[in-house]
């Protein structure tokens, strides 16, 4: 594995963390979020509630939380009375109710796109290279989706895993802890980091905090009654074609990340590797059995943002400097095709049979994994080629 990059560029030799001054450290994490959240603002076209497209019509579960935030905590039915934080603070804020939500999902992606790229920079990648990983999963569909439809949860959902994952790097065992505890009544899926604390050496923690995000999720969906559809659409979920198209969908998501993410987590070394690792597998499984009860399964897989993130800049960080600047160009032009070609946007008109056309769907989403596929293959050849 290629042990030191050398570029012109001194921004490709990434500096020990923590040797910059914090608030310039910070300025830079912050001024790439709210780049990024600017971005998709002017890139996407956002759903509305007098929209005469049916695509762009507020519809669906968002009508429950714009309900639960005019009506109070408890309002709705379930699972989405229980996701009550974001409603709750959308109806606390002075402002018109979807611009609140708008505003709660565009701070809470400026602050994710700032951890992931404070992250990755632990991991030892440089300001490029950082930079270039969140980019990477800024075009995901299922980010963009969070631009397309701010009102949902999803938004403030990264917020806490990114919070919970940069407490956990760090150590902090009772900001994570406080952070899991909240994150349960923003979304379920945060409450599946609460065992990664045990790859922290907190084991005490970690057990009392896994159960009580257990008992919570147990108890209100006892308490609503919720319970036996949950289990009769898991068992729905385990039909061949089912899975099929939960694979299928977690693919569009983050196509070539699920390659080069990996190959970029397994490089991080010491205690930060091991935490990020561990981090992502119970991720993983969270969004695999959020998938079998979900209907738009794909975007459970979306609460892999942040380590994906790390692993992409790491991963990019480890390449050459000729085939990091070739990779890197394809890399988010590939995924930029894939993500206007899946998401309303104001590059291709909606109506526009290139929008409408699966065929360019599944060359984006090809063309997108390819670099992906070189990238880890050289990663690869150059760790074989030092360890022989």
């Amino acid at each position: 594995m290629q042990d030191a990059v050398t570029d012109t560029d001194s921004s490709a030799t990434p500096a020990p963390f923590g040797s910059a001054a914090p608030w310039r450290r910070i300025a830079l994490a912050v001024a790439v979020g709210a780049a990024l959240v600017a971005a998709g603002h002017v890139l996407i076209v956002e759903r509305s509630l007098g929209a005469t497209v049916e695509v762009l019509r507020v519809r669906g579960d968002a009508l429950e939380y714009i309900a639960a935030a005019r009506d109070g905590i408890g309002a709705g039915r379930p699972p989405f009375r229980f996701r009550f934080v974001v409603p709750w603070l959308a109806g606390a804020l002075p402002i018109a109710e979807l611009a609140a939500f708008r505003l709660i999902a565009y701070v809470a992606m400026a602050a994710t796109f700032a951890m992931t790229f404070d992250l990755a920079r632990r991991a030892g990648s440089s300001r490029r290279s950082a930079g270039l990983g969140v980019a990477l999963v800024f075009v995901s569909p299922w980010t963009l989706y969070v631009f397309h439809n701010p009102i949902m949860t999803d938004a403030a959902a990264h917020g806490v895993i990114a919070g919970q994952l940069v407490t956990l790097v760090a150590g902090a065992t009772i900001p994570f802890v406080v952070l899991t505890l909240v994150g349960s009544g923003v979304r379920e899926t945060t409450g599946v980091l609460a065992p990664a604390l045990w790859s922290a050496g907190r084991r005490w923690p970690a057990a009392v905090a896994t159960f009580v995000v257990i008992a919570i999720f147990v108890g209100m969906r006892m308490f609503d009654g919720s319970e036996p559809r949950l289990i009769g659409a898991a068992r729905e979920r385990f039909a061949l074609t089912a899975i099929i198209r939960i694979g299928r969908d977690a693919l569009m998501g983050w196509a070539g990340l699920w390659v080069l993410a990996p190959a970029g987590l397994l490089c991080i070394q010491g205690a930060t590797g091991t935490r990020l690792r561990t981090a992502t597998c119970w991720l993983l499984l969270g969004a695999a059995l959020s998938s079998l009860v979900a209907n738009d399964t794909g975007r459970m897989f979306a609460i892999l943002l942040v380590p994906f993130g790390v692993g992409a800049a790491v991963a990019i960080e480890r390449l050459r400097p000729a085939a990091r600047r070739v990779l890197s160009v394809a890399f988010v032009s590939g995924a930029l095709v894939v993500a206007v070609a899946w998401m309303p946007n104001r590059i291709i008109p909606l109506d526009s049979a290139v929008f409408q056309a699966r065929a360019l769907r599944a060359l984006a989403l090809a063309g997108s994994a390819l670099p992906a596929l070189v990238a880890a293959g050289l990663l690869y050849q150059d760790r074989h080629r030092r360890t022989t």
